[in-house]
């Protein structure tokens, strides 16, 4: 409706621009020429920018533009691919909403720029996660998941700062394709689960 009134209102050339030019900006990530900064490198949780990460690192990469290109096809297959194994499992409504919450969270790591606010699917999935929770060693690892995936220590170095986001982009990555995988474990069958000493 909304693309409808604005090629009455505006004409087809606003729509035109956008698929011809902005739109594969936007896919290569030249849209983006502030990911090569130092400030853009470390805050980048996207696939895409690991390349960048790496070269700051001193990991011979060459231009980390097209390998970042060539990174971001091969996540784009594995989601899909993972996409069609989530919508093939079973279980409760709090299990595929852990598991599509999961799935978005990935999805928006597909950008070639995607900031630490990208995960927040991830933190909705494990709230409904935490019903799961009945050893404290489990709970210690929910509670500090957040702090490892979003927050880096101030006043570091460049080099420490790519470390720190490479770890983090892993980890959310790990995180979100291990809740897409999981088996489904339902509310009921969490609650009667045996508790172990």
């Amino acid at each position: 409706m909304l693309l409808a009134l604005a090629l009455f209102f505006f004409g087809t050339d606003p729509a035109w621009h956008f698929v011809t030019f902005a739109l594969p900006r936007l896919s290569s990530g030249e849209a983006f020429p502030f990911m090569d900064t130092p400030s853009g490198i470390a805050t980048n949780m996207s696939p895409f920018g690991v390349p960048f990460k790496l070269r700051v690192l001193g990991v011979e990469t060459g231009d980390p533009w097209p390998l970042g290109r060539v990174v971001a096809r091969v996540y784009t297959v594995g989601l899909v691919l993972l996409a069609i194994i989530a919508a093939r499992r079973s279980g409760d409504r709090r299990d595929q909403a852990i598991r599509w919450l999961a799935l978005l969270t990935l999805a928006s790591l597909q950008s070639p720029f995607a900031p630490g606010y990208s995960t927040i699917g991830l933190l909705w999935a494990t709230t409904l996660l935490a019903v799961e929770v009945r050893r404290a060693r489990e709970a210690v690892a929910l509670i500090a998941l957040w702090p490892a995936i979003l927050f880096a220590p101030l006043g570091q170095s460049l080099e420490t700062f790519a470390t720190i986001s490479v770890a983090q982009t892993v980890l959310t990555i790990g995180v979100s394709v291990w809740l897409v995988a999981r088996r489904a474990r339902g509310v009921e069958e969490a609650a009667i689960a045996p508790q172990a000493p």
